[in-house]
């Protein structure tokens, strides 16, 4: 799968930071792909990142792969490490169109902007896409790489969406990096624009941190990214920002422009959250873009890894009534 000759033996090469995509992983050798041997299923596992696997490649040279991609980090060599998953999330943008709701569409998978073949695209695509942007609907879809031709991978193509759809991912495929066409094709909308209020939902991402789990934190909204002062930040804000991004809570709260300075808007301010909010908006503020301070300010997170709930057990005791009755016990608390 990375274009090395056979596994020479297994080794350990330190513990991932990210989630764990495959455990139980049976094959037989000759498959091509890691997705076509026997496994319980994507994310299904049983284990923390003390058991990463690792490989140590003979070198050579082969056919790139195909769909599932992995790498190599912490090696001596580039042909030896531990294995990590891409991330499971897919955010768009447009690119080259006259106005900021229109352009050829480009999609964020495992670090790497690419674009998607026209094939079967249409107005339900558009739509699934300017949703994610955070515009209500598509005005149009538009083909034959209208915005011009991108410049890195082709994703996705053959994409078919009911139109209910909240990310393009959850629409029907045939896989990622799986095409017949060249950027000649590229896909591209035009999204509707409104002047009544913009969607409700935020969606937040985190920017400039070490791994994936840490950085600066940027909310769109009505189709911008912006950021957020750090003003009555703290870790409630920060385990609401966390679980956004899928993650079980926060690991700390950090302040004055941690993972260095935005350069667009200031969205929020004085964040007050209880802890328990599913989206940031829904914390107490002022408003969108009411605040007092500067970029020097900005807001970030460092999110606890899926691995790291169970290092956080903690067990308390509690006594109800009379302490010499059985009414005490024994609880146990995240």
């Amino acid at each position: 799968m990375l274009g090395l000759g056979e596994a020479q033996l297994t080794q350990g090469y330190g513990a991932g930071e990210g989630p764990i995509i495959l455990d139980n992983v049976t094959c037989l050798g000759t498959e091509d792909n890691l997705g076509e041997c026997q496994h319980p299923g994507l994310f299904e596992n049983n284990c923390s990142h003390a058991e990463d696997a690792g490989v140590k490649c003979s070198a050579t040279t082969q056919a790139p792969p195909r769909t599932l991609q992995v790498r190599l980090v912490d090696g001596n060599t580039p042909n030896e490490a531990t294995t990590q998953a891409p991330p499971r999330t897919l955010q768009v943008r447009l690119v080259n169109g006259n106005t900021s709701n229109e352009g050829r569409v480009e999609v964020l998978y495992n670090g790497t902007w690419s674009t998607i073949c026209d094939d079967s695209w249409d107005l339900p695509d558009a739509h699934v896409t300017c949703r994610m942007l955070g515009y209500p609907g598509a005005q149009s879809a538009l083909a034959s790489g209208f915005f011009g031709p991108g410049e890195a991978g082709i994703l996705l193509d053959d994409v078919e969406c009911i139109g209910n759809e909240t990310s393009l991912e959850d629409c029907q495929h045939p896989g990622f990096y799986e095409h017949d066409c060249s950027h000649s094709e590229d896909a591209a909308v035009v999204c509707r624009a409104t002047t009544q209020a913009p969607p409700r939902t935020l969606q937040v991402r985190l920017v400039n941190g070490n791994t994936s789990n840490e950085g600066r934190v940027e909310v769109l909204y009505n189709g911008t990214w912006s950021t957020i002062c750090d003003d009555s930040w703290d870790l409630p804000d920060a385990h609401v920002t966390c679980r956004m991004l899928g993650y079980p809570g926060a690991q700390s709260a950090l302040a004055s422009g941690f993972f260095g300075p935005g350069e667009a808007g200031i969205l929020l301010d004085d964040v007050e959250c209880i802890g328990n909010e599913t989206s940031l908006e829904d914390c107490q503020h002022p408003g969108f873009y009411e605040h007092d301070c500067s970029h020097s300010e900005d807001a970030a997170v460092v999110c606890r890894a899926p691995a790291d709930v169970d290092n956080l057990m903690t067990e308390w005791k509690f006594v109800i009534g009379n302490p010499q009755t059985s009414a005490g016990g024994i609880f146990t608390v995240l």
